[in-house]
């Protein structure tokens, strides 16, 4: 942790007009809150035991039984705070599937809530099993200093994963205490993509090629990682195509490693690709773990 900005990705802070629907679906949760960060969540981060869960113990899903997702940036947050204060303490206020959590530290709290977006229920059998189907709130007051770094570390986090959220909170404030991202000395960018999952279908051969503004830089295809470098700076389009195009933008700059998990949306016919920009601290396990298999796989040809 540094005092200095080394922000490598753009953030938008979108306005009322854009999440208004998602605003107005917290409204009654966040209405006793000064402050409030939205955002549509992408990552499962870590898995919760549902029957502790309910009994409102959080911990973590050992394979057997029912599960919950944490979520990617309250996974996040809640693994800094546990590092960073000692009387750090994570407390379930509504065990339900769409629930409500506290982070109590450093005399102070924040709350989370987790809510599915609605639309998503009846077209996708499978939705509440997608953490890009979900919101998450926090609610907090600005004013208290004591959240600073907690505030920063949640924008940090979005900022490195690509994620627009919507909040109330002034500019100024997201990055008073600010994370510095690692850099190489390497004169290119390196960007990882990787699938963690087998993502054919039914309806989809299972395979798309990614393009780098226009250009083909990798061949999705099943169980099959690869590291492609970026010699020259500046912003590009990220996107991928089958029936269907899915677009990033990525603001890339040398000696830095970009990761992207691809995929296929399950709940499309016609197979849309998947394709995000990830944080390196959820991404580097997973994309380690696809070369593995990748490398077992290869050695049975």
């Amino acid at each position: 942790m540094t005092k200095k900005l080394l922000f490598s990705l753009f953030l938008v802070s979108l306005t009322q007009s854009s999440f208004g629907q998602y605003k107005n679906y917290f409204e009654k949760e966040l209405a006793v809150y000064q402050s409030y960060i939205i955002a549509n969540e992408q990552d499962v981060g870590r898995f919760m035991n549902w029957s502790k869960f309910r009994q409102k113990q959080i911990v973590t899903w050992e394979g057997k039984g029912q599960s919950t997702m944490l979520l990617g940036s309250a996974t996040y947050l809640h693994d800094f705070l546990e590092k960073a204060y000692p009387d750090f303490k994570a407390t379930v206020i509504k065990a339900k599937s769409q629930w409500q959590i506290r982070f109590n530290f450093n005399g102070t709290s924040i709350d989370i809530y987790k809510r599915l977006q609605l639309k998503r229920q009846w077209r996708d059998q499978f939705a509440y099993q997608k953490p890009d189907n979900y919101w998450l709130a926090y609610g907090f007051d600005q004013k208290d200093e004591r959240l600073s770094k907690a505030i920063s570390v949640i924008h940090y986090y979005y900022s490195q994963s690509n994620i627009s959220y919507q909040t109330n909170i002034n500019p100024e404030k997201l990055e008073e205490y600010v994370i510095e991202s690692e850099r190489n000395e390497n004169d290119f960018a390196s960007l990882y993509f990787y699938n963690p999952a087998p993502f054919y279908n039914n309806t989809h051969p299972g395979k798309y090629d990614v393009k780098l503004n226009d250009s083909t830089i990798y061949e999705l295809k099943k169980d099959e990682p690869a590291i492609v470098k970026v010699h020259k700076e500046g912003n590009y389009t990220l996107s991928a195509k089958t029936a269907e195009r899915t677009e990033i933008q990525l603001n890339i700059e040398k000696g830095r490693d970009y990761f992207i998990r691809c995929g296929i949306y399950k709940a499309s016919f016609l197979g849309k690709p998947k394709v995000h920009l990830v944080i390196e601290d959820f991404a580097r396990p997973e994309f380690e773990a696809c070369m593995e298999r990748y490398e077992i796989k290869k050695s049975k040809r």
